[in-house]
């Protein structure tokens, strides 16, 4: 079964329910992560990156390093003429908007072109901001270009409502010791990075720009050299931040294990406290099979994270693969549920979010993680031991 009609039908489900069952604030929560789920999986859409920096600090060439292709022009030129998303289309039809604001500081960011930002992330806000600054020009007439970061900042809304800034100290490997240029970096090159990256943390402070965190990398590759460093850093990072609705289409555009596994981890967690809610039905056995249909789709969408579309076969066979310890977990819940039913519910409460929380685990392992499913299995006893 298609995922989306999946979660649809478990809403559905679970929204038939007697209102005595749905006014418990457990069952309001089981409802709030199914809805967190369907959009995950029915209202998904390409990811919105918004990027802004100087002129040369390597926005472009960020992106290019990000989706693995060289897809813009790179170089000190200034080929930013316009403040309005562009949608490009990668491999398999996947897609990724991106809007490349022109350089800051120097008198460059025009009134007429904060009033377009406005505009567009009025209509489409980003989903992530993303500031790329020189690790060479920390110290470098770094207050105007902290002014015209401020500007863009309000313009992606109510500070309530802002996405989050996510700092990249670019250009790493040019500090120190020009000829250590491919990672990874002696120690007291790193040390040096550390410093500079504090340096930078402490100029975002002074001036009170909140961000989520500085990010030091190298965005260079060509046909002959890859000199990235750290750029599955900055996509984790993005992953951390990222909304719902573009987990999946961001997952397929950035194909780096640490961005699909932090994506992976939220889903887990979700499906978890779910199970854990749904585990409250208050009547033996009624909560197999919609336990195992959100277990289901779990492990649909990690597959689909990991680059693989699982049919319902192949699930029933990772399940199956997993050996006893899923089944042996469920009919553990089920007879405490049934012989103790004053102490049942908790327990079984527990055991329905840690065998999920398991199974979650061994799926990661094996479909991102490319682990056997001998591997998978240790992660699962793991944790419902």
């Amino acid at each position: 079964m298609d995922n989306s009609d999946l979660i649809i039908r478990i809403i559905r489900a679970f929204n038939s329910l007697p209102s005595a069952i749905k006014d418990r604030k457990r069952f309001r929560e089981l409802l709030s992560h199914l809805d967190e789920i369907k959009r995950i999986v029915v209202d998904k859409r390409p990811p919105r990156l918004a990027v802004v920096g100087r002129r040369g600090a390597g926005k472009s060439a960020l992106f290019n390093a990000l989706v693995d292709r060289k897809i813009l022009l790179e170089g000190e030129v200034d080929t930013t003429s316009t403040c309005s998303w562009q949608s490009y289309k990668l491999q398999d039809e996947v897609e990724i908007s991106w809007i490349d604001t022109p350089g800051l500081g120097a008198g460059q960011l025009k009134t007429e072109r904060v009033q377009l930002l406005q505009l567009e992330f009025g209509r489409r806000p980003p989903d992530v901001l993303i500031f790329v600054h020189k690790a060479s020009e920390v110290d470098s007439d770094i207050d105007a270009t902290l002014d015209d970061l401020q500007q863009i900042v309000e313009c992606t809304g109510e500070e309530s409502a802002r996405a989050e800034l996510i700092v990249v100290l670019n250009q790493v490997d040019g500090i120190r010791s020009p000829l250590d240029l491919v990672p990874p970096y002696t120690k007291e090159k790193q040390d040096r990075i550390a410093l500079i990256q504090k340096k930078l943390e402490w100029h975002l402070e002074r001036r009170g720009i909140k961000y989520k965190c500085v990010v030091p990398a190298v965005a260079y590759f060509d046909d002959e050299h890859d000199l990235r460093f750290n750029i599955e850093g900055v996509a984790t990072e993005i992953g951390r931040s990222i909304p719902s609705e573009a987990m999946l289409g961001a997952s397929a555009a950035l194909k780096f294990n640490g961005f699909k596994r932090e994506i992976a981890s939220k889903i887990v967690s979700l499906c978890a406290v779910a199970a854990s809610c749904i585990a409250l039905i208050p009547i033996p056995l009624s909560d197999i099979i919609p336990l195992t249909a959100l277990q289901a789709l779990m492990i649909s969408l990690i597959g689909v994270l990991g680059g693989k579309t699982l049919s319902d076969i192949e699930i029933r066979e990772f399940i199956v693969a997993l050996g006893l310890l899923v089944a042996t977990a469920t009919a553990a819940r089920q007879i405490v549920r049934t012989v103790l039913p004053l102490l049942g519910t908790g327990v079984s409460v527990a055991v329905a979010g840690a065998t999920t929380r398991g199974i979650g685990a061994a799926a990661i392992a094996h479909y991102i993680d490319g682990e056997s499913l001998h591997e998978a299995r240790k992660k699962l006893r793991s944790l419902i031991k």
